[in-house]
């Protein structure tokens, strides 16, 4: 992959998603191989702090990521929240995927994170209303 290769918004998508819950690059290299993007961990690594940089709002104090605003903006950026979650889904090749390519101690608390945007995803689409 050349150098100028910009990143689509379904890269960063996936890319800010799992950063957010702790997932590095190698492994994270691996969730975005299973999704047809390839980078480097280096293009990673620099994508993520570029945009931690530009937008700010992203962490809290500059170093933890705020998980209910990362959320948002992934929603924001790629339009619609359904579509963000079929990118992130998180099966059991990934999971072996991050256990592989992650050292064992980092993965204290990783998986916790997953089920974190799960439970705030809307029962009913925005056109549709409860009944009663």
């Amino acid at each position: 992959m050349s150098k100028s290769q910009r990143w689509s918004v379904n890269e960063t998508v996936i890319l800010i998603y799992f950063s957010s819950r702790q997932v590095r690059c190698k492994a994270l290299r691996c969730l975005l191989a299973r999704r047809g993007f390839y980078r480097s961990p280096r293009a990673i690594k620099h994508r993520a702090y570029t945009l931690a940089k530009s937008h700010p709002e992203l962490k809290v104090n500059g170093d933890f990521w705020d998980l209910d605003t990362v959320d948002n903006w992934i929603d924001n950026i790629a339009g619609d929240h359904r579509s963000v979650n079929e990118l992130i889904w998180f099966g059991e090749k990934d999971a072996r995927d991050v256990m592989k390519n992650q050292p064992i101690e980092s993965l204290h608390g990783v998986f916790e994170w997953f089920d974190f945007r799960m439970s705030s995803v809307r029962a009913f689409p925005r056109e549709q209303k409860r009944d009663g």
